[in-house]
């Protein structure tokens, strides 16, 4: 993936997410009121981070294992994901949400190497995830305690989704001002 289709990604996926939440829509305010308790919402984003987490682990090489049998790793924390469902079931789409971030922030960054100035934006947009998801993957009760604050007033929603519709245009904008010699 190029720095500019990095930008563009990440910019819409942000802007289409803020401008959902900043309009103030019922279905928006119903998602993030359901979001941290939600069994769906806990597949598609708990499944989803375990499932990039596995991919990752599967194409390790030999010396990122430090001596570790790689079918070992992958059935540890296979069987570990599968029991949270069970056992750990409680927010956890807010900790899927962090896994997310995290990995996510990690492609963003290895996209921007070496590519400064022109990442800066990226790599600002990244180090917010970064700070998300260990905030969120550690006490996912703040995620559920921010979103009952935000819900509470429309100004908040609104003030909410301004914010990471801003965060987005400012990706959507540096994506083109990406020189093509840097792309």
């Amino acid at each position: 993936m190029t720095l500019e289709t990095a930008y563009y990604l990440t910019g819409a996926l942000l802007a289409v997410l803020g401008l959902a939440i900043a309009s103030g829509v019922k279905p928006a305010h119903g998602a993030l009121r359901a979001f941290p308790r939600s069994l769906p919402a806990a597949i598609i984003f708990f499944g989803g981070g375990a499932a990039w987490f596995l991919w990752i682990v599967l194409n390790l090489g030999e010396s990122d294992l430090a001596g570790f049998p790689r079918g070992l790793l992958l059935g540890v924390f296979g069987v570990t994901a599968l029991l949270a469902f069970k056992f750990l079931n409680d927010l956890l789409p807010v900790r899927g949400l962090a896994i997310l971030l995290l990995l996510a922030s990690r492609v963003l960054l290895d996209i921007g190497f070496m590519k400064t100035p022109h990442s800066i934006v990226l790599a600002g947009t990244a180090y917010v995830f970064v700070i998300f998801g260990i905030w969120w993957g550690a006490s996912p009760y703040v995620f559920r305690n921010w979103s009952e604050w935000i819900l509470e007033k429309k100004s908040r929603f609104a003030v909410a989704g301004a914010g990471i519709l801003l965060v987005g245009f400012a990706n959507l904008v540096a994506g083109f001002l990406v020189p093509a010699s840097v792309a």
